[in-house]
């Protein structure tokens, strides 16, 4: 009847994925850790999301040009990255500005 589907990992092409992956994992961190210690200082967290953020800088600077992930569904090309470079940069200039006030 029905043949079974089968998916290599080749085809989802992970490694295009890989910065929205660091960003989720990262978050869900900072959160376990506050959840299991509550009460920690705020410049931990705001070098922590600096911490993760640089990680996620460099895994958009690995990725290829013209590169096709997840079925093809992704294309990452140059404004991709670049888009997403800027509004990590961004990031890291912003988020020092929680520990104002």
């Amino acid at each position: 009847m029905l043949e079974p589907i089968s998916v290599s990992l080749a085809s989802l092409n992970l490694a295009t994925l890989a910065p929205m992956l660091i960003a989720i994992a990262g978050g869900l961190i900072i959160l376990i850790i506050d959840l299991i210690k509550g009460n920690l200082d705020k410049s931990l967290y705001v070098m922590l999301t600096i911490l993760i953020l640089f990680v996620n800088f460099g895994s958009v600077l690995g990725l290829n040009v013209n590169e096709r992930g997840f079925f093809d569904v992704i294309l990452i090309d140059g404004i991709a990255i670049v888009s997403q470079l800027l509004i990590l940069a961004a990031s890291m200039l912003f988020i020092p500005l929680a520990l104002t006030s």
